[in-house]
This record gives structure tokens, sequence and C-alpha cells, in this order.
């Protein structure tokens, strides 16, 4: 009884001392029952992974069934372990680990693929470089039991444990993926995690250059002994400003390249630029990997046609089967350094899907030519209706 004595409190102090030990001594004994159950090879609860299946066995290791997604064995008694998934699946994870690991690739373009293919993911939902990075890191693809790779405790928020740390068993489960490439993708992506200094940078790139006799991108992924090209491009702006960092001059002409990294600037700037003046109006604005959902009505998606010097023509491509219901293409003015004027296409158009335009086009492909995007704005502008009784 709590009266508001000395006597009363010091007992409830106690008491809640008590209660914490008990808390601690129990989570104590549970790590360890776990650890016991995970050196044992049996699956310690989370989603088996995509191209994973997870399979009840009873105490004598007699399969019983496979789990579906949110089901949960029924006896105590019962284990789940891993097994490989369907064979789509499985060919999906091991040409994930190819791209990652022989060509590569990060995982936001592996991500991208595998959506442009219209793979989905185990979640039955798009895929994002996360969920990638998570599968080239995660061992139970290689057979291994690992648990322990994170933790919470006392509603803190979620650690990622230091791979000491970690609770596992090799060759549990019946490996999809091989050793070797395992542990090349873990290499890359300490490589990736790993920080260098430009003078790191050029020094690996002239290496190379030793022992090849020359360099190209396609060297670059190759090599084990050189960061990825998307680390140059960060530090030297792609691989042509770390070519003359260390004083290489490739052979041809890649001007080109600095133009389209140009035009893929302004394109994004005018992304942003028309998300911002659709929200200031009122207007809500979802942006996808390569469109904008506009009021949940209508999408679009935004292309630059550069002015082409020889000729000053520009060329208008198009998707013929367009998933969006309309396609803003910004004209360059000739120089290629700003925009002239707007194309609005609808998804139903006349146009082929390369359409060379000049400064005149009659009217009816000119019906669709802007000065600018407010119409767009104005379409898109969310009005208050007023209520007459």
């Amino acid at each position: 009884m709590n009266d508001g004595s000395i006597s009363a409190t010091l007992l409830k102090a106690i008491k809640r001392a008590m209660a914490g030990e008990y808390s601690r001594e129990l989570s104590v004994k549970v790590f360890a029952g776990k650890c016991r159950l995970i050196d044992l090879g049996f699956r310690q609860g989370g989603p088996a992974g995509f191209g994973l299946r997870r399979l009840v066995i009873d105490q004598h290791r007699t399969p019983k069934g496979i789990l579906s997604r949110g089901e949960q064995k029924n006896l105590i008694t019962d284990r789940v372990i891993l097994v490989p998934g369907p064979e789509e699946e499985i060919k999906v994870v091991r040409e994930v680990f190819r791209k990652f690991t022989e060509e590569r690739k990060p995982p936001k373009t592996i991500a991208t693929m595998l959506n442009e293919c219209g793979i989905l993911s185990e979640q039955g939902r798009p895929w994002t470089r996360y969920m990638i990075y998570d599968m080239v890191t995660n061992p139970k693809y290689v057979g291994t039991n690992v648990s322990n790779r994170t933790s919470c405790k006392l509603r803190s928020k979620s650690v990622k444990n230091p791979p000491e740390m970690w609770v596992q068993r090799e060759n549990a489960f019946a490996p999809i993926i091989d050793t070797d490439t395992f542990e090349k993708a873990q290499w890359i992506t300490a490589d990736r995690t790993h920080r260098y200094s430009e003078p790191e940078l050029c020094a690996a790139l002239d290496g190379l250059l030793r022992r090849e006799g020359r360099l190209s991108l396609s060297l670059v992924r190759k090599s084990s002994e050189v960061p990825c090209p998307e680390v140059y491009e960060k530090h030297f702006g792609g691989l042509l400003g770390a070519y003359r960092a260390i004083g290489y001059v490739p052979k041809g002409d890649f001007s080109y390249l600095e133009g389209a990294r140009q035009l893929h600037k302004i394109h994004e700037q005018m992304v942003l630029r028309f998300v911002a003046e659709l929200v200031a109006s009122g207007a809500t604005v979802k942006r996808n990997r390569s469109s904008l959902t506009v009021n949940e009505e209508f999408t679009l998606r935004f292309k630059v046609a550069r002015c082409s010097s020889r000729t000053s023509k520009w060329t208008l491509r198009l998707s013929p089967r367009s998933d969006v219901d309309m396609t803003v293409v910004a004209r360059m003015e000739p120089g290629n350094e700003s925009v002239l004027d707007y194309y609005i296409v609808p998804k139903v158009h006349h146009f082929s899907p390369a359409t060379t335009l000049s400064l005149d086009n009659g009217f009816h492909t000119d019906t669709y030519r802007f000065a600018d995007l407010s119409f767009l704005i104005k379409l898109a502008r969310r009005v208050k209706l007023e209520n007459r009784s």
C-alpha cells in the first residue's frame, strides 16, 4: 500500500529495482536460448527474403510444409528453416549478384532495371536501392543462419551491429549464391563505403593505366583494385575529369558527354522549378521514378530536346506506348544553354516516335507549342468553390 510514508516509498523503489533486475535476467536467458537455436540452424523470425522460403520441420527435422507470408508454425516443437524458392526468383537473385559483382552496377541502378522489367519485390512493391543492398550483404543467400544484425532495446532506435556481434551458423541452409561471389560483393560494398581522397583515386587510376596501357569505363568497372566509376563521378565529375587529373588523354571525341551532362542538369532544374510552382499553386505532386503525378489526377514526364548545331533543328522523341498522360518536351535554344519553348504533347497524339522540328512546323504541330508552362500550372491549380445556398 502506497500511503506516502518513508517505508512505502523505500519498498516501492526496491520492488522497481527487483522488477528491472528480473527483466534483465530474463532478457539474457531469452537471448541465450535464441543463440542456441540459431546455432542449431533454425530460423528465428523475420521474412525469408526474395528467392527463399520458410519451411516448417518437426523435432525429427521432417518437412511439414512451406509457410506463406504472414503464416506462423502452430506447434512449439516445430522449427523453421530456409530453403530455395521458385527457380525464377533464384535466377533474379543470381542476376542481381552478377550485376553487382561483375558489372559493378550500384544498387540504385539494379533496382531501376528490375522495376523496368516489371519484377516486384517480396512485399509485392517496386524495388529500392536499400532492398538491393540488403540482398547483396545478407549471408542467408550463402546458407548462413544469422541474427543480431540489429539491436533495439527499451524503446530506443534500432542500431546496426558490427559483424563481430552477429550470431551466425554457416552451412545451415542450402545456398543459392556461391561463397566467392558473396565475398566479392562484401568487398565491393566495403570499398564503396570507404572515403577515398583524390590522391588515392588518382593513384589507383594511374596504376591501372600502367598495367593495361589504356583506360576505359569497362576496364575501371572490371578492375578489383580501382574504385567504381560512381566514386570518380562524385570527386571529378566523371572519368574524363579523373583522366585529366592524371594527364591521360583518351582516344576519340568525348565532348558530347559534357553536353549530355549539362542537359541532364537543366532537366533536373526544370523539374524542380515546375514542382515548386505547382505546390505554390496549391496542387499536390508525387514524384515517381521518371514521372510526376499531379493531384492524383494526371501524370506527366519531362524531356529535353537539344538543338543540333549543324542543322539548327530538334528531334522530338516520344514513346509510342507512353505510360503517362502527357509529355513535356523542353526545346533548347541554339547552343543548348537555355530553354526556347515547350511542347506539351498528350498521350494521344499524331507525332511519330522521332519527329524533327524546325522553327516553324505548321499549325497542326505547333498547336502543342507553348512559350512557358503557365498553362499546366493553371490546369493543376486548386480552386475553392463557394457554397451558394
